[in-house]
């Protein structure tokens, strides 16, 4: 594994801050999940789990926990570039201009570049996907 360099974690700060998302998704894409929630009581205890692979997430959730899928849907593509993938893009097409001459901020750049460029080419094999559980009926009376 490749030892980052000192100056990694401000430069990728400096090119995350002002992104609209730091991660893919988008408004739509949270709606539809949202979409998938009926008979919702007035303050309903909602988990977000986004992290890593999700193996274990949902092990857990489905398995081990009992809960049911409402639906599920994977995030389309526009989630990846609208709002994350193409700002951050420009936002480093910016910073090379600001880093101009400096090499370490430049391989930096280039490595944080390197995630759309990889997603640009490879998303047909991963992907995100939107899982909507709930527990089962008779737990969720019990509460």
């Amino acid at each position: 594994m490749t030892e980052l360099s000192p100056r990694f974690r401000e430069i990728f700060f400096e090119v995350y801050e002002n992104l609209p998302r730091q991660g893919p998704g988008n408004r739509a894409c949270a709606a539809r999940a949202l979409g998938f929630c009926r008979d919702l009581p007035d303050y309903p205890e909602i988990l977000d789990l986004g992290c890593g692979v999700g193996g274990q997430t949902f092990q857990l959730a489905i398995h081990d926990c009992g809960f049911e899928i409402v639906g599920n849907f994977a995030l389309p593509d526009e989630a990846w570039w609208d709002d994350f993938y193409t700002p951050m893009e420009a936002r480093i097409v910016e910073l090379r201009s600001k880093y101009a001459g400096d090499h370490e901020e430049l391989t930096i750049l280039d490595q944080i570049a390197a995630e759309p460029e990889m997603h640009r080419r490879y998303s047909d094999f991963y992907g995100y996907e939107f899982f909507v559980v709930r527990r089962p009926a008779q737990d969720r009376d019990k509460r």
